[in-house]
């Protein structure tokens, strides 16, 4: 039976993960457990940008998973991917690694800002897993799919998946 397996690296707030598996098990058919990874991942640093290099993250996972595991690391650093100045996340298309950063979903103004975190995190998490079932970004602004450029984009959109990814992602869940 598939698992997903969420890989904490750094101190990621427990509130948010404790939701995170309140969601995930409630939206896809697999069980989710927590693991603890390194404190930070020190090994994927580039000095020169003072950033983490997502790809970096992502093979260090993939060694270190069991056969039919989803592996979703989650951390607090800043991540950068190719020639982007920073990303949310990463995840292999049809693969079976993705990684999130919190570092970016945190909200400036304080007021209800636990709430909006959490949202930011489960859209950015429900994204990446699209990935890994085989989902491409969306044109449709409104689906979770859609590509997030800022963090405005993040917000517009919903946690949900249109009706064409859904019925795409449907497809992929029976394939499992």
């Amino acid at each position: 039976m598939r698992r997903i397996v969420i890989v904490l690296l750094g101190e990621v707030n427990v509130k948010a993960v404790n939701y995170l598996i309140e969601v995930l098990e409630k939206r896809f058919p697999w069980h989710v457990i927590v693991e603890k990874g390194e404190p930070e991942p020190t090994y994927a640093r580039d000095s020169e940008r003072c950033q983490y290099q997502a790809v970096t993250i992502l093979e260090r996972l993939k060694s270190e998973r069991s056969k039919n595991d989803i592996v979703l690391g989650i951390t607090t650093v800043d991540l950068f991917s190719g020639n982007y100045n920073y990303i949310f996340g990463q995840a292999e298309l049809l693969g079976d690694v993705a990684v999130i950063s919190t570092y970016r979903l945190e909200p400036a103004k304080p007021l209800s800002a636990e709430r909006l975190f959490f949202q930011r995190l489960e859209k950015e998490v429900i994204h990446e897993l699209g990935h890994i079932l085989g989902l491409k970004h969306c044109q449709k602004g409104d689906c979770v799919m859609h590509l997030s450029n800022d963090i405005s984009d993040t917000d517009y959109k919903n946690s949900e998946f249109c009706l064409t990814c859904q019925f795409q992602l449907n497809g992929r869940l029976r394939a499992v």
